[in-house]
C-alpha cells in the first residue's frame, strides 16, 4: 500500500507538493500547540511556585514575630520578678508599658499575616486573643497597683503573673509547632 502511494505521487508531483505542503503545515500546527501547552504548563507551575515561596516567607515572619513574643513575655515575667525582689531599685514606670506595647503591636501583626495568608491557623486568633487579655488584664493590675507603691504591689499574687505568662507563651509555641510541623494539628489538635 505505501509503495503504491509512493508510485502515485512520483506520477502526480503536484499533488505530492501539495499534499508536502499539508503535512507540513500540520506539523507547525501540531508543534505550536505543544509548545502552547507546556508554555502553559509552565507558567502556572511558576505561579505556583511563587505563592508557595511566598507562603514560606510569611511563615518565617510568623515565626520570628512569635519568637520575639516569646522573648518579651518573658521580658514581662521577668520585670515583675524583679519588682517582687527590689521594688525601689528597678521599679520604672515606663519599662512595662514599653514592652506591653510592644507585645500588643505584635499580635496584631502575627493576626494580620495569618488572615492574609495562611488561613488555616485562624482558630489559633481565637485563643491566643483569650490568652492576650487575660495576660493584659493582669499585667494591668499588677502595673496599676506597682504605680500605687510597693505595698500595693507587694499586695499582689505574684504567681498570677507567672501562670498567665505561661498560658500565653504556650499558646504561642503551641502555633509556633504547627507552622512548623503542619501535621502536628491532625495529631494534637487546637484545644479552645
Amino acid at each position: 500500500m505505501i509503495n503504491e502511494l509512493i508510485s502515485y505521487l512520483e506520477l502526480n508531483q503536484p499533488i505530492a507538493t501539495i499534499l508536502t505542503g499539508v503535512l507540513a503545515i500540520i506539523a507547525v500546527i501540531l508543534s505550536q500547540i505543544w509548545l502552547d501547552l507546556r508554555q502553559k504548563r509552565d507558567h502556572t507551575h511558576q505561579i505556583e511556585l511563587q505563592n508557595i515561596e511566598i507562603i514560606l516567607k510569611k511563615k518565617e515572619e510568623l515565626i520570628d514575630n512569635i519568637n520575639y513574643q516569646i522573648k518579651d513575655i518573658s521580658k514581662v515575667e521577668d520585670i515583675f520578678d524583679s519588682w517582687s525582689s527590689d521594688f525601689l531599685t528597678n521599679y520604672k514606670p515606663n519599662e512595662m508599658s514599653q514592652v506591653l506595647r510592644d507585645i500588643d503591636n505584635r499580635v496584631n501583626k502575627i493576626h494580620i499575616i495569618i488572615q492574609l495568608y495562611l488561613e488555616d491557623y485562624i482558630p489559633y486568633i481565637n485563643k491566643i486573643s483569650n490568652e492576650a487579655s487575660d495576660f493584659l488584664e493582669t499585667c494591668a493590675d499588677h502595673s496599676m497597683a506597682a504605680r500605687f507603691g510597693e505595698k500595693d504591689f507587694q499586695k499582689l499574687n505574684q504567681i498570677d503573673i507567672a501562670e498567665q505568662c505561661n498560658s500565653y507563651t504556650v499558646s504561642y509555641m503551641h502555633l509556633s509547632a504547627h507552622i512548623i510541623e503542619p501535621e502536628l494539628i491532625s495529631k494534637y489538635p487546637l484545644k479552645v
